[in-house]
């Protein structure tokens, strides 16, 4: 598994309905060996810790109205099922998720990374984290200060991401 085949395998997985999002994935997942799914898992988790940062959750702060650390988990492994393009486009200006149309906009994908770790239970009777605890522990998310306030909170907002406070605040 590299890189490429992991972006691969989200394109395919891709679809308009969540649910089918899952059904696709759980199917392809299957077919990877118990390397390939760690590894698989391993991608999700650094893909999710490289994109914790303030200027993304602000943007998860506009669609869901309020965004708490797990909201923000989930809005991230929504951002990186959607393919490398717009999760490397909402990193670099995550108002550029405004543009986004389709069926599946639920900018929330709790199960992304519970699916990997299911199916490779099924195939050795372990949990994935039995044996990716040093890698979890020495990966985690950094902290960071967010600078809004509830006094200021709109105003920050509006100005950091026009078009995403536009599509989903107005």
């Amino acid at each position: 598994m590299n890189e490429d085949k992991f972006w691969e395998i989200i394109s395919k997985c891709k679809a308009d309905i969540l649910e089918k999002q899952k059904l696709n994935l759980s199917q392809y997942l299957e077919k990877l060996t118990e390397e390939d799914l760690l590894w698989f898992i391993m991608k999700i988790h650094i893909l999710i810790v490289s994109s914790y940062n303030e200027k993304l959750w602000w943007a998860g702060q506009i669609i869901h109205w309020y965004c708490s650390d797990d909201k923000f988990s989930d809005f991230r492994k929504w951002i990186i099922a959607q393919g490398k393009e717009i999760y490397e486009n909402a990193l670099k200006n995550p108002d550029s998720l405004a543009n986004l149309e389709g069926k599946n906009l639920k900018y929330c994908f709790e199960e992304f990374d519970y699916i990997p770790n299911d199916i490779f239970k099924k195939k050795t009777g372990k949990d994935c984290y039995w044996y990716l605890t040093d890698f979890f522990y020495k990966s985690q998310e950094p902290r960071i200060k967010l600078s809004w306030s509830n006094d200021n909170q709109k105003e920050i907002l509006q100005k950091m991401h026009p078009n995403l406070f536009k599509k989903f605040q107005d």
